[in-house]
């Protein structure tokens, strides 16, 4: 295993034995379905405090696609936050939060340190994360633009009338507003999302932001109004009000919307529907994403539909398919070489088994390891075949009916 160098901001502990028992412990590398580990936050960066704790990710195979674990552990007086996660997961979430203006998994993945990686899967990994999020992150457009206005318009009116009211919630109320004031301001402009704790250090100190969010921040003048507002204990309430409108009215400067009379397309925050059209359109979107997977060369066989994985159906299928040439030995072949020397190379520690039913030929590629379980004759090279269709398929495997056994 290799481990981070030690930082002088580390000197009282020793991270590289901490992370070392705890994989241990753990017994992570004796696991079949550990892939490995990645080491990310603050004792990496050198901001760790007394109040830290070591962040680490777990990355196992997607032999498992709801092994999604959270959990603490406390070794040498030192706190341990880890994940485990399986790495479909990991790919899923990298597009989902880059499609929504958060880059917390460039931090997690892409400038984190691999403990370990037993089969070079994290590193791919992580060469995914650096590349998606090097891509500016998408603003709103401009109807995402023009409701995020008239949902904080709303909320500026339930902050004035508690000012009115002199509510002792004007306060709470206020620093609330301001934080969504700020995380739309952000998103308005392609910028990603903060954890509230991190945005005065990150607004004030290059070095610190440099560490971990590498990322544009606002303005000068929007973090000026902003951080005044914040910071400032000496504002009277009539002031806090000012403070807030003025930032709000500098953040939606280039939104037009009149607020008194507007109608907005909204998008449906529903995670699923009866209306078959967003459906059509959630099983494309999610179709694409599976395909994005297939181009970096992942394994999408753990990708799940809450029963079976691909991987359960495929297998169920491969065995149903073998035990059906078994069935018809006097029809049914394998072989190790393609119809031509050429489609020789497709055969990669794969081979052909097919059966000429009544109506046509099927063939079906099979992993080596299942060939000594198809009990047919082996020639020499598949005969050539057709391309035919999964209706055909259907068709052909029926009309084995037609044989007298």
């Amino acid at each position: 295993m290799e481990f981070i160098k030690k930082e002088e901001s580390m000197e009282k502990i020793d991270v590289n034995e901490v992370i070392k028992i705890f994989i241990q412990k753990m017994k992570y590398l004796e696991n079949e379905h550990a892939l490995g580990c990645f080491f990310y936050g603050s004792f990496l960066t050198g901001y760790n405090n007394s109040n830290s704790d070591i962040d680490l990710h777990i990355i196992f195979d997607n032999s498992d696609s709801k092994h999604l674990i959270r959990g603490n552990m406390h070794i040498n007086g030192v706190r341990i936050e880890y994940f485990e996660k399986p790495i479909n997961d990991l790919y899923l979430s990298i597009n989902n939060d880059y499609n929504n203006q958060n880059n917390a998994l460039l931090s997690i993945v892409g400038t984190s340190k691999i403990i370990f990686d037993k089969t070079g899967d994290l590193q791919k990994l992580q060469k995914y994360a650096c590349s998606t999020f090097s891509k500016p992150l998408p603003p709103l457009d401009s109807e995402e633009a023009r409701e995020y206005v008239s949902i904080l318009s709303n909320r500026m009116e339930k902050v004035e009338k508690t000012f009115r009211d002199n509510s002792p919630y004007f306060n709470h109320l206020y620093h609330l507003t301001l934080e969504k004031i700020r995380k739309f301001y952000h998103r308005l402009n392609g910028m990603p999302e903060l954890q509230t704790s991190k945005v005065f250090r990150t607004y004030t100190d290059e070095a610190y932001r440099m560490s971990f969010y590498k990322d544009k921040i606002p303005e000068k003048r929007f973090v000026k109004m902003y951080l005044e507002a914040i910071c400032d204990e000496s504002f009277n309430n009539a002031e806090k009000l000012q403070r807030v409108q003025s930032l709000f009215d500098y953040a939606k400067r280039n939104v037009s919307l009149n607020k008194d009379n507007y109608r907005i397309l909204i998008k449906s925050r529903n995670i699923t529907s009866c209306n078959d059209e967003f459906i059509i359109k959630s099983v494309e979107e999610i179709n694409e994403e599976i395909m994005k997977l297939r181009k970096a060369n992942q394994n999408i066989k753990g990708i799940s539909d809450g029963y079976h994985t691909f991987k359960d159906y495929i297998e169920v299928i491969n065995i149903y398919f073998i035990q059906l040439l078994n069935a018809y030995p006097d029809i049914s072949w394998k072989s190790k070489n393609h119809f031509d020397e050429e489609s020789d190379t497709m055969l990669n520690e794969e081979f052909i088994a097919g059966i000429n039913t009544p109506d046509g030929i099927i063939v079906k590629h099979l992993k080596m390891y299942y060939w000594d379980e198809v009990n047919v004759e082996e020639i020499d090279r598949v005969p050539q075949y057709d391309r035919y269709t999964e209706d055909e398929v259907k068709f052909r495997i029926k009309s084995l009916g037609k044989i007298k056994k």
